[in-house]
């Protein structure tokens, strides 16, 4: 969540980056009139044993996006947005951000979670069937595959 609310194109083009972090943005009223904004909202998929001491599951994300106007290319391109504050062109910071998705989480206790791969998977794009006059509001999702290790 903070890749996207701290990379450079999208502190440009969204007014409001909410992503259920516990900052004062994310209590920001997701309006016709904050936009252009996004909300990313994680919901935890299903999980399934993956050894004796392992789960994998699926990490929802699902990405509202507001934008004004009724150019669809203008909801592409916030979407496309995302897209390289995900996979930034610069191939270090593209490797840092998956390592960093592999080791979320590591508790004293030998626990560990994060990403399986690091890899961010696109796998709704935003669509808005019924846009607005004035704006579109539409819901995308990524998905990351999870991996939880228990310590038994």
């Amino acid at each position: 969540m903070q890749q996207v609310r701290n990379d450079p194109l999208c502190k440009r083009i969204f007014r409001i980056v909410a992503a259920w972090e516990g900052v004062p943005q994310d209590t920001q009223e997701f309006t016709q009139g904050n936009s252009p904004a996004i909300r990313l909202t994680p919901t935890c998929g299903p999980d399934m044993w993956a050894s004796n001491d392992a789960v994998t599951g699926w990490l929802y994300i699902d990405v509202d996006i507001q934008v004004p106007g009724r150019d669809a290319g203008d909801m592409f391109d916030a979407w496309w947005a995302i897209m390289r504050a995900l996979y930034p062109p610069d191939s270090n910071a593209r490797n840092a951000f998956q390592r960093d998705l592999q080791n979320a989480w590591k508790d004293g206790d030998g626990c560990i979670m994060g990403a399986l791969t690091g890899l961010v998977e696109f796998s709704q794009p935003p669509a808005d069937d019924a846009p607005e006059d004035q704006y579109q509001a539409a819901v995308g999702q990524l998905r990351v595959q999870m991996r939880h290790t228990l310590n038994v």
